[in-house]
């Protein structure tokens, strides 16, 4: 029986946010910080598979225009493992952006 790639966007998002979190406790970043982050990346993840998979019309038409290369898939099941791909990255794009965003903020404010 194969998994529904759906099934792996809880962990992602709680890996995420426990990244988040692990970092800011271990810099000592204040508790309503540390929260903000935490629950700002975790949302924002959450919504960005969301996203892609509402908004798949216009993501074809994206990757054509970026690539030069229509996106076809063979299955339904490689569909949705490009959609997990799709919002994983961004989830990735998300914790580096709380890396460099806190760290920033920290140092200037």
């Amino acid at each position: 029986m194969v998994l529904h790639p759906f099934l792996f966007v809880p962990p992602i998002v709680a890996l995420a946010m426990g990244v988040v979190f692990g970092d800011a406790q271990r810099r000592e970043l204040p508790s309503r910080t540390k929260h903000l982050w935490t629950l700002g990346v975790g949302s924002l993840s959450l919504v960005g598979f969301v996203v892609v998979f509402a908004l798949r019309g216009p993501l074809f038409r994206q990757v054509h225009l970026l690539f030069g290369w229509p996106l076809v898939v063979r299955t339904p099941y490689e569909l949705l493992l490009w959609f997990l791909g799709i919002g994983t990255a961004f989830t990735a794009f998300l914790c580096v952006g709380y890396a460099v965003g806190s760290r920033w903020r920290v140092r200037s404010g």
